[in-house]
């Protein structure tokens, strides 16, 4: 009932010869673009962090069967 009473913060019309400055990116990736503006060199945590998420799998475990992202079964999934 409140939004019958209380007009949206809409603002205008998308332009698109006209951007806003300075241009941000989508939500989820502001946190990057946040940290290279401070520094250029701070985008090297970023990729590190990337690089260990990638070799996530190849951990060494007490399993059996190593561990890996597509098994040979599930690759036509």
């Amino acid at each position: 009932m409140l939004a019958a009473f209380v007009p949206a913060p809409l603002q205008t019309a998308a332009d698109p010869s006209l951007y806003p400055k300075p241009v941000k990116s989508a939500w989820f990736l502001l946190w990057i673009q946040e940290l290279v503006s401070w520094s250029r060199f701070m985008i090297w945590p970023v990729l590190l962090l990337r690089l260990a998420c990638f070799m996530l799998p190849r951990l060494p475990t007490g399993a059996q069967s190593p561990a890996c992202w597509l098994p040979p079964g599930q690759r036509l999934i």
